[in-house]
């Protein structure tokens, strides 16, 4: 269950959304600086501003303090628990970070 309740909201989101929480992912257990994000995706902080309130609004994301992202418990519990190294799972399941964020 836990693992079609993380496909299924995945499954939901734009391609830039994705990339964005495969950006979260990459940088390991959370939460991280915007800027951080935003420079895996080689953009500024200021370019993400819409995805990261974008996904804070859908459950994917939240933010404790001005200026970081971290996933939601719901979401980080369902990684741990599909595959112990979730950067496998990751990488199956959200696109390339290969390319610029446009």
């Amino acid at each position: 269950m836990d693992a079609n309740f993380f496909r299924v909201r995945f499954n939901r989101l734009t391609q830039l959304q994705q990339k964005y929480l495969r950006s979260v992912a990459e940088l390991g257990a959370g939460p991280h600086p915007t800027g951080d994000i935003a420079a895996t995706l080689g953009v500024g902080a200021a370019a993400v501003a819409t995805l990261r309130q974008q996904l804070i609004n859908k459950g994917m994301v939240w933010s404790q303090r001005h200026g970081e992202t971290a996933f939601t418990g719901r979401v980080a519990h369902v990684l741990r628990l599909a595959i112990p190294d979730s950067t496998r799972l990751l990488s199956k399941s959200f696109p390339s970070n290969n390319t610029r964020l446009s």
